[in-house]
C-alpha cells in the first residue's frame, strides 16, 4: 500500500511540473519533437517511457540512462545453504548476440556435484527432449558421450540414477506392494502369474522411465483397501492386475531429467568455458560439455584421467595433472616431457600471455614457454651481466639465507663453465703464444705482432704497441679474449630458487607481467625481476618469542595471534622460537600477503581475491570497496562481457557493465501524403564510471519543396523548410529501484527565409526545451516509468504575440517482463500520453490533496481512479499506446502494438522485427494501411551499435 501510494506521488510530482502549460497540443509548434524515434519503440506500438534501455532512451525518458543497461548495475545470487561450498565457478552464455550479464548461465562444483544457476534457480539436472522412437538406454549413451564406451555395469547405474530422478512413484514400493499381493492374494486366484509379471514389468521398465506414477498409485490405494479385510478376493485381484497393467506407458515421456554428474565417478576439481564448450575436470576424465558430454581421458592420448585444473585460451586448453601438463589443441594431445623442458610433476596453475608466451609453476618451479619448449630460466648475454650477487638481488623473492644458497646454487648448476671461465681463457692464451727473436712476432691462433706494422693486433680489434714489454701485451690480449668471449657466452639466470609456498592463482596482466598468488601473498614478476607485496621490514630490537610478537600485534588476541606467528614462521624460514635482537624480519602489513585465492587482470587494473577482503592494483593499491567487497572474502572472480563476477561464501556479487551504444533511424514521412517528407534520428549513450550516464541525439525532419507565392496565388519559387534539435542527457542511478534523468534540448525551427504578405522577418525561431524522467524498478521484471517531455517557453517565428507552444507531454508507463529465460524473452508494455493542456484546476493543488491526504486520495483512486483529486478532466484526451515483444536468443525479435487516440480519432495497429549480430542490431517498423490514418505505410529502419 505504501508503495503505490509512494508511486503516485511521485507521478504528481512530476505532472506539477508543467501546472502552468495550457497549450492545445494540437496549436503546438515542432510537432516533430513527439514523432517516436526507433524503430523498435515503433514497433511496440510506440510504449517506450517504461522501458528506455537503449539509446532511444534520450528521446522517451532520460531516467533510462540511470538504469541497466545503460547505467552500471550490481545484483546478487544467493547460494543455498545445501549446496555451500562452491569451490569454483565458470560462465557459459547460450546463443544470441548480447552481452546482458543476465544471458550467462553459472556453472559451479558445490557440495553437490555440478550444479547450475539459470533463470533465477539452482539446477542440478539436464531436461532432454525425447522422441517416440527413442529409448532410455539409448538417450543415455548419447548424452554421455560414451556411446562405443560403456559397459553394462556402467551403463546400470547410470540407468538407476536416471530412473530414480524421472519416476514419482519410489522404487522400493513397487516391492512392498508385489510383497503385500503375496502375502493377502486369495490363494485359488486364477491369473497369480498374471499379477507377478506385471510386477515384474514394472521393476524392469522403472529404469527405462515407463511407469506411469499416478496409475501406480491408484493401484496402490485399491490394494490397500483389499487387504483391510485380509485377504484380496478375486474380483479385487483383476481391478489391482487391471490398474497395474494401466500404469506401464508403451513410450518414454516427452522430457527426460538427467543429473548433470551422470557421467562423474571422481572428485570434480575444476570448471572452465571458452564460450563454446564447458569443461568440467575431474579425477575420473576430462568432461566437455554441450548439449551432451564428450569424455577425454587415457584412451585419448592423456597420460592420467585425473585432470587438477584447465587453462583455456581460445583454442587451446592447458590441463594441470598431477604428473605433469598436458596441452589440448583442436583435437591434437602433446604430453610435455623432458624432450619440451619440463618434469613429470605437479601442475600447480597456468597463465597464458599468448600462445607463444606461458608461464606454468610445475613442482616447485615456474616454466616460461615459447610456443616450442619450456625453460626454468632466461638467457643473457655475459657481456650485460652483474655479478653474481647481484643476480641474486634482481630474482630474489623472499630474501632469506635458504633461498639465497638455493638460488646461487641452481645459477651454478645451470652454468657449470662460469665460475673458472675467464681464467681458462687467460691461461690457455699463455701456452699457445710463442715468441721467435728472429722474426721479432709473437704469434698464437688469433695474435700476430709484426716489425713492419709496429703493432700488435689481436681478432677482437685490440691494439698495443709493439714496443710495449711482452707482459703488458700479454695480459691486454688476455683482456681482448675475455671481451670476445664475454660478448659471445650465453649466461642462463634461473627464474626463481623455487616457489616455496602453495600457489592458488596466476594471471598476466595487460603489461606483460606475471602475477602469482600464493598462501602467503602476492608476488609479481616484470620479466627482469621479482617484487613482494603484502609484507614489511621490521627490527627486532629485543629477544622476543614469535608468539608474543605476534600477540603485540593484534592487541592480544591469541586466536589471531596463533595464525601471525604461523604467518611469521612460514613467510621468513624460521627454525627457532625466538626471534634475536639486531635481525630483522618480514612481517604481515596488508591483504596482498594474505592468501590470494584468485587474480584476474581487467584492463588496466588487476583484481586480487585473497583471504581478508578483495584489493586492486593500478599502479596503486586499493580496497575493491565496490558493493562491500573491500571486508569480504572473495574466492573467485570470473568476468565475461566486461561484467564481473565475485564467488563469496554466501553469495555471488555481479557487477554489470554499463552498455554504450549509438542508433540511426530513418523515416520517409507521412508517405502517403507526400515522397520527400524524412526524418532522421541519432542517438547515442555513454557511460562515465563514477557519474553516472550521458547521451543525446540529433533530430532532423524536413518538410522538402515548398512552392513560395503571393497573396494572388503568383508562383515565386520554392523553399526548403525544416526543424531540427539537439538534446543533451544525464541519467543516474538515485537508489537500488530508483532511477533519475534530465535532458535539455535546443530547437531550431526553419519554416521560410520570408514572412507571408505583409509580416516583416524570417519564418524561423530557436527554442530551448527540458525533459524530466522517474524509472521506478518494481521487481526485477517490472517497471514504472514516467516523462515530462518538451518543457521550456513558447516558440515565436514573426510575432511574439502568436506564439505556439511547445509539444509538452506526460507519459506514464508499466512495462512487464512476462517470460524471461536462456532462449525466450516475452516483454509487455503499455502507457498512457497526455497533452498538458486546458486545466480548470492547477495539478499542483492536486498534488497538494494528495499529500495531504494520501489514504482517503488512494481509496477513493481504487474506488474510481478517474475521481483523484478532481482529475478526471485530466483524463480527457489520454492516448493509450500498448506493445509486446518476443526475442529468441537475443538474436530475433518480433514486435506488435496499438496506438489508441480516442480524441484524435486515431486507432491503428503497428508492427516489427529486428535482428542482431555481435554488436549490431537492425530493427524495422510498420503501420499497415489504412484510410483514416495519416502514418498508414509508414516505415521506420533503425541501425544500432552497441558495445
Amino acid at each position: 500500500m505504501r508503495r503505490l501510494t509512494g508511486i503516485i506521488i511521485i507521478a504528481l510530482a512530476i505532472v506539477s511540473f508543467g501546472a502552468n502549460a495550457y497549450a492545445q497540443i494540437s496549436s503546438a509548434a515542432v510537432l516533430f519533437l513527439r514523432i517516436a524515434a526507433g524503430a523498435r519503440a515503433a514497433g511496440m506500438g510506440e510504449a517506450f517511457v517504461a522501458i528506455a534501455d537503449d539509446a532511444t532512451a534520450t528521446h522517451w525518458n532520460p531516467a533510462g540512462l540511470g538504469q541497466y543497461p545503460l547505467s552500471d548495475k550490481w545484483d546478487e545470487v544467493e547460494l543455498p545453504d545445501s549446496l555451500r561450498p562452491l569451490t569454483a565457478i565458470t560462465l557459459y552464455k547460450g546463443e544470441g548476440p548480447e552481452s546482458d550479464y543476465r544471458k550467462f548461465d553459472i556453472w559451479a562444483i558445490s557440495s553437490k556435484g555440478l550444479v547450475r544457476y539459470a533463470d533465477g534457480e539452482w539446477v542440478r539436472y539436464d531436461v532432454v527432449e525425447t522422441k517416440s522412437d527413442q529409448t532410455v538406454e539409448s538417450i543415455i549413451r548419447k548424452y554421455t558421450g560414451l556411446i562405443g564406451d560403456i559397459n553394462d555395469e556402467n551403463l546400470a547405474v547410470m540407468m538407476n540414477r536416471v530412473g530414480e530422478l524421472n519416476n514419482e512413484f519410489p522404487r522400493e514400493q513397487i516391492d512392498t506392494l508385489e510383497s503385500i499381493v503375496s502375502t493377502f492374494l486369495a490363494k485359488d486366484y486364477p491369473d497369480t502369474s498374471g499379477i507377478y509379471n506385471a510386477f515384474d514389468s514394472l521393476k524392469t521398465l522403472y529404469n527405462m522411465c515407463r511407469v506411469d506414477g499416478e496409475k501406480l498409485d491408484e493401484a496402490s490405494i485399491m490394494i490397500k483397501k483389499a487387504v483391510k479385510d485380509s485377504v484380496i478376493r478375486e474380483t479385487e485381484a483383476d481391478k489391482i492386475l487391471f490398474a497395474l497393467e494401466k500404469a506401464i506407458w508403451k513410450y518414454i515421456p516427452r522430457d527426460l531429467t538427467i543429473p548433470y554428474n551422470i557421467n562423474f565417478t571422481g572428485k570434480l576439481n575444476d570448471v572452465a568455458s571458452d564460450g563454446k564448450y564447458l569443461w568440467v575436470a575431474t579425477d575420473s576424465g576430462l568432461f566437455r560439455y554441450r548439449d551432451g558430454w564428450q569424455k577425454l581421458g587415457i584412451d585419448y592420448g592423456f597420460p592420467t584421467n585425473s585432470i587438477k585444473n584447465i587453462t583455456l585460451y581460445k583454442k587451446l586448453a592447458f590441463l594441470g595433472t598431477d604428473t605433469g601438463l598436458v596441452l589440448y589443441d583442436a583435437g591434437a594431445v602433446t604430453y610435455f616431457g623432458a624432450e619440451h623442458g619440463l618434469p613429470h610433476l605437479p601442475v600447480s596453475g597456468v597463465a597464458v600471455d599468448n600462445e607463444k608466451r606461458v608461464w606454468a609453476v610445475i613442482g616447485d618451479d615456474l616454466y616460461q614457454y615459447d610456443g616450442a619448449v619450456w625453460r626454468n630460466y632466461i638467457e643473457a648475454p655475459m657481456s650485460s651481466m652483474p655479478g653474481t650477487d647481484k643476480v641474486y638481488d634482481l630474482m630474489k623473492i623472499f630474501d632469506t639465507p635458504a633461498e639465497r644458497e638455493r638460488y646461487l646454487g641452481k645459477y651454478k648448476d645451470f652454468n657449470p663453465e662460469l665460475p673458472d671461465l675467464f681464467e681458462q681463457t687467460a691461461d690457455n692464451m699463455s701456452d699457445s703464444i710463442m715468441v721467435t727473436d728472429s722474426s721479432a712476432m709473437i704469434t698464437d691462433s688469433s695474435v700476430m705482432v709484426t716489425d713492419s706494422l709496429a703493432m700488435v693486433s689481436d681478432s677482437a680489434g685490440a691494439k698495443v704497441p709493439a714496443d710495449s714489454s711482452m707482459q703488458a701485451t700479454v695480459a691486454r690480449l688476455k683482456e681482448a679474449a675475455k671481451a670476445e668471449v664475454k660478448s659471445e657466452q650465453k649466461v642462463k639466470i634461473p627464474l626463481t630458487a623455487g616457489l616455496k609456498f602453495k600457489v592458488y592463482s596466476m594471471e598476466v596482466d595487460h603489461f606483460g607481467s606475471l602475477w602469482v598468488g600464493t598462501e602467503y601473498g602476492v608476488l609479481k614478476f616484470t620479466g627482469k625481476s621479482w617484487k613482494r607485496y603484502g609484507y614489511r621490514k621490521y627490527p627486532i630490537e629485543n629477544d622476543i618469542t614469535v608468539f608474543d610478537l605476534a600477540l603485540s600485534k593484534v592487541k592480544g588476541d591469541s586466536t589471531r595471534a596463533q595464525r601471525l606467528a604461523e604467518n611469521i614462521y612460514s613467510v621468513n624460514d624460521l627454525q627457532s622460537d625466538t626471534l634475536k635482537a639486531g635481525t630483522t624480519i618480514d612481517i604481515y602489513a596488508n591483504p596482498a600477503g594474505a592468501r590470494i585465492y584468485d587474480i584476474h587482470s581487467s584492463g588496466s587494473k588487476v583484481v586480487f581475491a585473497t583471504g581478508n577482503g578483495t584489493i586492486y592494483f593500478d599502479g596503486i593499491w586499493g580496497f575493491y570497496d565496490a558493493h562491500g567487497l573491500g571486508d569480504r572474502i572473495v574466492y573467485s572472480i570470473n568476468e565475461e562481457s566486461d561484467n564481473l563476477w565475485f564467488l563469496g561464501r554466501d553469495k555471488i556479487d555481479i557487477n554489470a557493465d554499463a552498455t554504450s551504444e549509438i542508433t540511426l533511424m530513418h523515416v520517409n514521412w507521412l508517405p502517403e501524403l507526400a515522397n520527400d517528407i524524412y526524418y532522421e534520428f541519432f542517438g547515442f549513450v555513454q557511460n562515465v564510471e563514477g557519474w553516472g550516464t550521458i547521451g543525446g541525439n540529433i533530430t532532423y525532419l524536413t518538410y522538402g519543396k515548398i512552392i513560395r507565392t503571393t497573396e494572388t496565388g503568383v508562383e515565386e519559387g520554392d523553399f526548403t523548410a525544416y526543424d531540427v534539435a539537439l538534446t543533451l542527457s544525464y541519467g543516474i542511478p538515485l537508489t537500488s529501484s530508483l532511477s533519475g534523468g534530465i535532458s535539455a534540448k535546443v530547437i531550431y525551427s526553419h519554416l521560410s527565409e520570408l514572412g507571408a504578405a505583409a509580416e516583416k522577418g524570417s519564418g524561423t525561431s530557436t527554442g530551448l526545451a527540458l525533459d524530466l524522467g522517474l524509472l521506478y524498478r518494481i521487481d526485477p521484471r517490472m517497471t514504472l516509468g514516467l516523462a515530462l517531455t518538451n518543457l521550456g517557453p513558447d516558440i515565436s517565428y514573426i510575432d511574439v504575440s502568436q506564439a505556439d507552444p511547445l509539444p509538452r507531454n506526460l507519459a506514464v508507463g508499466l512495462a512487464w517482463k512476462m517470460i524471461q529465460s536462456q532462449y525466450n524473452e516475452v516483454l509487455f508494455t503499455i502507457e498512457a500520453n497526455k497533452s498538458l493542456a486546458d486545466r480548470d484546476k492547477s495539478i499542483l493543488q492536486d498534488f497538494r490533496d494528495v499529500v495531504a491526504n494520501p489514504q482517503d486520495e488512494l481509496k477513493g483512486f481504487i474506488a474510481n481512479p478517474f475521481t483523484i483529486g478532481g482529475l478526471s478532466k485530466e483524463f480527457k484526451g489520454v492516448i493509450i499506446n500498448g506493445g509486446i515483444e518476443y526475442k529468441y536468443s537475443s538474436f530475433i525479435a518480433f514486435r506488435a502494438g496499438y496506438i489508441h487516440d480516442e480524441e484524435g480519432e486515431v486507432n491503428t495497429p503497428t508492427l516489427g522485427f529486428g535482428l542482431a549480430y555481435n554488436m549490431f542490431k537492425f530493427d524495422f517498423a510498420y503501420i499497415p494501411s489504412s484510410e483514416d490514418v495519416p502514418l498508414a505505410n509508414t516505415m521506420r529502419y533503425s541501425l544500432s551499435v552497441r558495445w
